[in-house]
């Protein structure tokens, strides 16, 4: 019993919670269902210019009102039957079942009167001569009108034409603080991006992220990226399921990927037929496929492998010590420069020596053998030189210079003047100096020289004669002893 009780009040909570989701949910719709008669319906946008691509009246599953392929403005009315912007069939129990809105597929908004067979009611009983409206601004139920009312129209526009199925998903880098989605332009004229789209399912998660473009363009064959600096809520998963589709005007997909196991750093380039990752990053630019990180390459079994070392013209590499080594030509002679012989041994070019023509020196200056140079004669020729010397003068064998004769300065040597003597060191006069003063004090140096010689004689005696008395005076006792034995 307790049971069932609890299994009844499950199913309760579940109708309530599922009618109140649906009642939330058109509550937050944009487009509604304004006015309701037996031969006209009346829609309002009470959003923002909205491109679809249908708009349905459906009855019992079919299909009684369309309009396709269009922009609903904002802020107006689009009605379907007579003189409206959508054609309704002509249907005279129109008021007797349920009727729903569908956008794009997807119901957005419906009517249920009161003896309607449908779960949620939001309109009172009614007949069908009655007018249904709607107070939008508080979202609330059907009323049945009292006055006449006008359908209105004109909120139906043509949407303006499209050029995104000339675009492509070109470049995506997930795992990587630097995320971005790249588009390329596949044709030679620039391309305006207006109402078109990209949708991004980020794992699990129901509400996708949407970048619907505007203004922006694409040059002829040129790229466009979006990044978290051109929109701050683009975000990727780095390393989750991330689903990329670029919509058209119309919500279609032009192209879908689904991205997962992203290796770091790693782009995602497309090839016009399918996805790989790339250790090389285009952005902006023509994609360039890299299955390994630089200094690698892709050998014969898809395995990396780090490329070998090249070598330039005329070298080869050593295997052993990973370098380039010289190759050697057999049989090919070395040829050398002008001035220079191939020496057979070293197999390097050597200088031509060229014997010099030796010049003889000049007078006076003699060839060193072991500088092969000219340099000056000395002591050699002195003698030779003597007679160069004027008369009075001898050639200095040391310095090889002319000097004058000493005996012959002796002999013109003049007097010298009064009051002056000649140097015997230096052969000069020299003023003789009187010093009388300086005698006197030799002569008293001398007389204290003298005392001081005397006086220190004296003291000496003194002490002599002291240290005899203290003697005598010590040993007196036995020297009058012997004295006395003497005596006797």
């Amino acid at each position: 019993m307790k049971f069932f009780r609890y299994f009844l009040f499950l199913v309760l909570a579940l109708l309530f919670f599922g009618n109140f989701n649906q009642a939330l949910a058109i509550s937050d719709q944009k487009i509604l269902i304004s006015k309701v008669s037996n031969s006209n319906i009346e829609i309002t946008n009470l959003g923002d210019d909205l491109n679809f691509s249908k708009i349905e009246i459906i009855q019992k599953n079919k299909i009684v009102g369309e309009v396709s392929n269009g922009v609903f403005l904002k802020k107006s009315q689009i009605s379907f039957g007579e003189n409206g912007d959508g054609k309704l069939i002509s249907n005279p129990e129109l008021l007797k079942s349920q009727i729903k809105l569908r956008l794009d597929g997807q119901d957005v908004d419906f009517l249920c009167g009161l003896k309607m067979t449908c779960r949620n009611k939001n309109a009172p009983e009614f007949t069908e001569e009655d007018v249904l409206v709607r107070d939008l601004n508080l979202g609330g139920d059907f009323e049945i009108s009292k006055d006449s009312m006008i359908f209105e129209n004109g909120g139906l526009a043509e949407k303006e034409p499209d050029f995104c199925e000339n675009i492509q998903l070109n470049e995506v880098l997930v795992n990587s603080s630097e995320q971005f989605i790249e588009l390329k332009n596949n044709t030679n004229k620039k391309i305006s991006l207006k109402n078109c789209a990209v949708k991004i399912h980020l794992g699990s998660l129901k509400k996708p992220y949407r970048k619907v473009f505007t203004d922006e363009e694409i040059l002829p064959n040129s790229f466009f990226s979006i990044n978290s600096n051109t929109d701050p809520d683009f975000k990727l998963l780095k390393m989750g399921l991330n689903k990329i589709s670029l919509l058209d005007s119309n919500n279609h997909e032009i192209q879908t990927v689904d991205l997962k196991n992203s290796k770091k750093d790693l782009s995602w380039i497309f090839d016009g037929k399918e996805w790989q990752q790339s250790f090389k990053i285009t952005k902006n630019s023509e994609n360039i496929f890299q299955p390994c990180e630089d200094g690698f390459f892709l050998n014969a079994e898809n395995h990396c492998e780090k490329n070998k070392k090249t070598c330039q013209a005329g070298y080869f590499l050593n295997e052993e010590t990973d370098r380039c080594n010289k190759i050697k030509e057999e049989n090919q002679e070395r040829k050398c420069e002008n001035g220079y012989f191939l020496n057979i041994e070293t197999n390097r070019c050597n200088k031509i020596l060229v014997e010099k023509v030796i010049l003889e020196c000049r007078e006076g200056y003699e060839r060193n053998l072991e500088t092969n140079r000219c340099r000056k004669i000395s002591s050699a020729i002195v003698s030779k030189k003597d007679a160069l010397c004027t008369p009075g003068y001898t050639r200095n064998p040391e310095t090889n210079r002319c000097r004058k004769n000493s005996n012959e300065v002796k002999k013109e040597l003049a007097p010298c003047k009064d009051g002056y003597e000649r140097n015997e060191e230096t052969n000069r006069c020299r003023k003789v100096v009187k010093n009388s003063g300086a005698s006197d004090d030799v002569k008293k140096d001398e007389e204290k020289s003298k005392q001081a010689e005397f006086t220190g004689w004296w003291i000496i005696t003194v002490v002599i004669l002291v240290f005899l008395a203290i003697l005598f005076f010590e040993f007196r006792k036995d020297i009058f002893a012997k004295i006395s034995k003497g005596k006797k």
